[in-house]
């Protein structure tokens, strides 16, 4: 007698034809939240803000794992420039003293105006033109700083300082050029911010010695040219709008950090980073995450929803660190969640059922229950808590997609396709 494979397989699906999506292995999701096309075609995936200059713009599954997203955040951004035509804007005498900085009117480079230094002191590049414009981006960011500069007179070189009016962290010194003008650029990570120093650095400019010298600048310049990308929207791929955004700048994860495509998903950072979203917990839930965690002995969920009654829904890793999905009347607890490794989570809470499974294995009771939870949405990063975010997570998620409905017969197949994707287990 024959015996077909689905039949043999009774209702447990089918494993992924050749191509085969997420969403077509099952369809009708509630949400669904990838940088890879859960669809089969190349879907819009993300909003992107850069931070240079807050420039945002929507990237497609293409746009992400090519050059696109990188090239825009990267894309250089001038942060102050004067060509000293009309004023000085930007640079005033740091302490006073006999240090001069005036606006000479009659020999520019490009034009008849420019900068007029008349220094003395080096100490410490005190006493110092500095500019007033800052370097407020994070760690690791590059910046180039380019002028055009000539020596009128004194025997002192030029000094390019990157730091605090106390410290100098960066510099190059500009040896007397026998007046002619001359273009220089320093180009230099900001690395600054390194365990939670100032991040406000200056350039200064100060001689090398303590002798009288008197150089001109012109047409400076200071251009970022490598930024960091923050995700403002996480576009739902099941077709019901219910997209992911976050509208704070301060708590937009990230996806580009200093030039570079975060490697994993989009980074959160386990303390405000959320993505939120208009999806009101379904009584019947499928909740699948892929996420991986950077510090341990915290509760820290990759999705979840309580309200005022504590009904609720959730996803992610407890403080004891094992996986954890929590509904209406109680929690499940599965399989270890070691730090910095990739998991997907698979969890499935109703009336009757609780099942969760940790990169394929599985535990599960009979004492689910509905959500019951009506008017508090999920957000991604954290738990939703009756308005109020808490359980942050701490690492990167790469994948959430929800369903109001009991997907466990389609479970090895979508694990099955997220393992063939990320190498998970």
């Amino acid at each position: 007698m024959h015996i077909s494979l689905d039949s043999a397989l009774g209702r447990q699906r089918r494993l992924n034809s050749v191509g085969e999506s997420v969403l077509q292995i099952a369809p009708n999701a509630a949400a669904a939240y990838s940088l890879r096309s859960l669809t089969g075609g190349d879907p819009k995936v993300v909003r992107v803000r850069r931070s240079s200059d807050n420039g945002e713009s929507d990237f497609t599954v293409s746009g992400v794992s090519s050059s696109a997203l990188t090239s825009f955040v990267n894309e250089d951004v001038e942060l102050f420039s004067n060509n000293f035509e009309t004023n000085t804007s930007g640079f005033t005498l740091n302490t006073g003293g006999s240090n001069v900085a005036v606006r000479n009117t009659s020999d520019g480079f490009s034009g008849s105006g420019c900068l007029q230094l008349n220094l003395t002191s080096s100490s410490n590049s005190i006493n110092t033109v500095k500019t007033d414009t800052y370097m407020k981006d994070t760690d690791g960011v590059i910046y180039t700083v380019s002028f055009y500069a000539k020596a009128i007179s004194g025997s002192a070189n030029l000094v390019l300082k990157i730091g605090t009016e106390s410290s100098s962290l960066q510099q190059i010194s500009f040896s007397e050029n026998g007046g002619e003008w001359v273009k220089y650029s320093l180009t230099f990570v900001n690395n600054f911010g390194a365990g939670g120093g100032n991040r406000n650095q200056r350039i200064l400019f100060a001689a090398s010695t303590n002798n009288t010298t008197e150089w001109r600048i012109d047409d400076f310049q200071i251009v970022q040219t490598t930024s960091n990308g923050f995700v403002e929207t996480w576009y739902d791929q099941s077709g019901n709008s219910k997209n992911a955004a976050q509208a704070t700048a301060g708590s937009q994860p990230k996806i580009v950090s200093a030039g570079a495509l975060v490697t994993g998903g989009i980074d959160f950072d386990g303390t405000n980073d959320v993505l939120e979203t208009s999806l009101i917990p379904p009584n019947a839930a499928t909740l699948i995450g892929v996420a991986s965690w950077d510090t341990a002995s915290s509760t820290q969920l990759i999705l979840g929803a309580r309200d005022s009654t504590d009904k609720r829904s959730y996803l992610g890793r407890n403080s004891s660190n094992v996986s954890v999905l929590g509904n209406s009347n109680g929690t499940l607890t599965g399989g270890s969640i070691s730090v910095e490794t990739n998991f997907v989570l698979f969890g499935v809470h109703d009336v009757g059922k609780r099942l969760l499974s940790t990169n394929g294995t599985v535990v599960s009771n009979t004492d689910g229950g509905a959500s019951n939870n009506t008017n508090q949405g999920y957000i991604i990063g954290a738990l939703n808590n009756a308005g109020t975010a808490n359980s942050f997570l701490n690492g990167k998620i790469a994948e959430v997609i929800v369903y109001a409905s009991d997907q466990s017969d389609n479970r090895v197949a979508i694990e099955t396709n997220i393992n063939s994707q990320y190498s998970i287990f």
